[in-house]
């Protein structure tokens, strides 16, 4: 067992189609590939059961706790919607995005009844996030289509701001389920995250500003290949950010920086970053999915770069068992988007 221990470091087994990872050594887990083929049944059954959540924030909870009992006692149906969509907050935060979506559901049926509203484009801008980050591109249209026409007829800028982000978003996506072909246009996605700008400086939000200059760096990292600006644009956005103390933008922008100089082959340089946005994140007691899940995975890359297999493999692990959640939601509860419906309806 012991020899086997050593071995599986070198191997990733998870989930039911047994997708195996090697490592840059995989040369020398042949036998490791065997026992892993052999054992990943068992394995896989046992680990894909296991849903990790993170423990929601008692401030927030409280809040969302009060609204719903506001709503209980004046029964506005309102202040029903914003109390479900905080409790979405909540469990999206948690990592749980089959009740997030439930709560998030609950809040729409209520809104859509009452006509345009801001929280209604805010809501399918939520939404919309949420599709994106399952990859259900063809929903990610749909509500953001809808949220740009709402954000128009009521003249919300922030709005539409946050719409045109997110097809911004859409197209640099390649996907062949939406409107049967690829949607990839890296000058189009240019085009509207510089509406997206403009609309800030009218605005004269320094935050959204700064979101903007976020974006637009990893469009020019990954698309335009141009590292030199796309550098200037994210410490210039982390600017904004010290100098409004938003810890949870520091953080992001901490690893995109770390991540590039793990990639760029300076590990050393982008382990600063990535120790300080993990000093950040436990010192202002941030209780968040994505950030709890990304900085596992940067410190995977780094200990992977840096030839620290043990280790790298212990943040892959923590990883992987964060997004099991979305494989049991997906596959072992096969929850479908009507059955989350569904259950918003009770």
């Amino acid at each position: 067992m012991k020899n086997f221990s050593s071995l599986i470091y070198e191997i990733w087994i998870w989930n039911h189609d047994v997708c195996i990872s090697l490592w840059s050594f995989s040369k020398r887990c042949h036998l490791c590939l065997l026992i892993g083929i052999y054992l990943a049944p068992t394995y896989s059954t046992s680990y894909a059961q296991k849903q990790i959540f993170l423990t929601p924030e008692p401030d927030k909870l409280f809040f969302a706790d009060s609204l719903n009992e506001a709503a209980k006692r004046t029964k506005d149906p309102l202040i029903q919607a914003e109390a479900y969509y905080m409790y979405g907050k909540i469990n999206e935060s948690m990592g749980d995005i089959v009740t997030s979506m439930s709560w998030f559901l609950k809040s729409l049926k209520i809104l859509e009844s009452k006509g345009d509203s801001p929280k209604l484009a805010r809501l399918y801008a939520r939404i919309a996030m949420a599709e994106y980050n399952k990859g259900n591109f063809d929903q990610v249209l749909a509500y953001t289509t809808k949220g740009i026409a709402v954000a128009k007829r009521i003249n919300s800028q922030k709005y539409l701001a946050t719409h045109y982000d997110m097809l911004a978003k859409l197209f640099v996506t390649q996907d062949d389920t939406l409107n049967n072909s690829t949607i990839f246009n890296k000058d189009s996605a240019m085009y509207y995250l510089n509406k997206v700008g403009q609309i800030a400086i009218q605005l004269n939000d320094s935050i959204l500003i700064a979101n903007n200059s976020e974006i637009k760096a990893g469009l020019l990292f990954s698309h335009f290949h141009d590292k030199t600006a796309a550098l200037s644009k994210l410490n210039y956005a982390l600017g904004i950010y010290m100098r409004f103390n938003k810890p949870g933008d520091i953080i992001r922008v901490w690893l995109y920086l770390a991540e590039y100089y793990i990639k760029s082959n300076q590990p050393s340089k982008g382990f600063i970053y990535l120790t300080r946005a993990d000093s950040i994140y436990t010192n202002n007691d941030i209780n968040a999915f994505q950030f709890t899940t990304r900085i596992y995975e940067v410190y995977s890359q780094y200990y992977q770069k840096t030839g620290k297999w043990k280790e790298a493999f212990k943040n892959a692990e923590k990883y992987h068992q964060f997004h099991i959640n979305q494989y049991v939601a997906d596959r072992d509860l096969a929850l479908s988007r009507q059955s989350v419906a569904y259950e918003a309806e009770k």
